[in-house]
């Protein structure tokens, strides 16, 4: 990697990757600007790394406690100038740990993404640079973050739940988009699982609570919450959703900076300055006009796709996204094969991401590269999510697959 030696372009620049290796610089316009606009300002102060480091940390911790819209382009500078530091924490860690499943891409993006948390934590009237300790703050997020998937990969969600706090469950509830109101059941569906996992008495690997443990569940759950009657069906959706929620939250799905959207943009293009002038806002609000357009139109697009599939997919699509039953739950109750029901799924996604890379290539004139490819599937994915999440309706037993 070629170390950025100018000041400007140490603080408004951003490592670009290809795969999982390097692919240069990328220059952020807005920041550049602002580098060199303050530049001009404070004119003789404005040569040193460590001034300007200290200057936009300053003005961060100012802003923060201000909880003004400055705190956005001083983490934005900041941002920029750490990362070469990012970056060689990930290669110096990445060497050390062994069997590691990481990139050096992936855990440039999740210490990357910590910044906030490494700007609270350094404190600018101690004599260690900023720089110095996020190195050592980026080699320790990344190694929790490592620990942390290892751990996760490892467990089943009936396991997964028994090592997480109420209070995490409550944040991952949140972040899901729940209200107060809304998580309650989950909270209390997921205390009873943990006072009843004590009575089920299991022994060796943590597996999926049997007909005897549904009813002890249930049992306990209706005598804490009488005001609430639930059956095993009930309490074991609740519960798979809580596993699900919470290994999205410890464990969140990194997106680099420059993965290409379907406006075309990178994400990076979205840091803003607060010097929004009116020809900004008039192509602010046109790009949302044309996002709106966007979205409606793959809404249709997916929706009509989606009723082109035979009756046997659809109710498939059904049971998995809306009951959120397993692959080997939807084969007994269908009395078949798992391969059978997995097939069946996997040709169903593969149709409704055909007709979704056929819109983009058309709408959007978006070449269907790896990348874009794993971005539209994440898409669909929660889109098929968002579908079936609050549908009612029951699905019909499909015939003989």
């Amino acid at each position: 990697m070629q170390a950025r030696q100018d000041i400007i372009d140490q603080f408004s620049t951003f490592l670009q990757f290809a795969g999982d290796r390097l692919s240069g610089w990328a220059i952020d316009a807005r920041l550049r600007h602002s580098m060199q606009t303050q530049m001009t300002e404070l004119q003789a102060q404005s040569s040193s790394e460590a001034f300007w480091a200290l200057y936009w940390h300053q003005h961060w911790l100012q802003a923060h406690q201000r909880k003004d819209d400055a705190v956005s382009i001083a983490e934005c500078h900041l941002s920029a100038y750490l990362q070469e530091s990012c970056y060689w924490a990930a290669q110096t860690l990445l060497r050390r740990v062994a069997q590691s499943s990481g990139t050096v891409c992936d855990c440039f993006q999740i210490a990357i993404e910590k910044v906030p948390k490494v700007l609270r934590a350094c404190d600018p009237n101690h004599k260690v640079s900023l720089k110095t300790y996020s190195k050592v703050a980026f080699e320790n997020i990344i190694r929790d973050a490592l620990r942390q998937q290892h751990e996760i990969n490892l467990c089943n969600e009936w396991a997964l739940l028994l090592k997480v706090s109420r209070k995490q469950l409550q944040e991952a509830l949140q972040q899901s988009g729940l209200g107060q109101k809304a998580i309650a059941p989950y909270l209390n569906a997921f205390q009873c699982y943990l006072a009843g996992y004590r009575l089920l008495k299991s022994a060796g690997r943590i597996h999926r609570p049997d007909a005897e443990g549904w009813r002890i569940l249930v049992q306990l759950y209706n005598q804490q919450h009488p005001e609430e009657s639930i059956d095993a069906t009930h309490l074991e959706k609740q519960l798979l959703y809580c596993a699900k929620q919470v290994r999205a939250y410890l464990y969140p799905v990194v997106m680099s900076l420059n993965t290409p959207r379907f406006e075309q943009l990178e994400w990076q293009d979205e840091i803003c300055d607060r010097q929004d002038t009116p020809l900004v806002y008039l192509i602010q609000q046109e790009e949302q006009t044309i996002r709106r357009s966007q979205q409606k139109q793959l809404n249709e697009i997916l929706s009509a796709a989606l009723m082109q599939l035979d009756p046997q997919m659809q109710t498939l699509l059904k049971l998995y996204y809306q009951q959120n039953l397993t692959q080997q739950q939807i084969a007994h109750d269908l009395n078949v094969q798992q391969y059978a029901v997995s097939r069946r799924l996997s040709k169903a996604r593969e149709l409704l991401l055909l007709a979704l890379m056929r819109w983009s290539q058309i709408a959007l004139h978006i070449e269907p590269t790896s990348i874009v490819i794993k971005h539209i599937s994440a898409l669909l994915e929660e889109w098929l999510q968002s579908c079936y999440a609050h549908s009612e309706l029951s699905p019909p037993i499909p015939e003989k697959m």
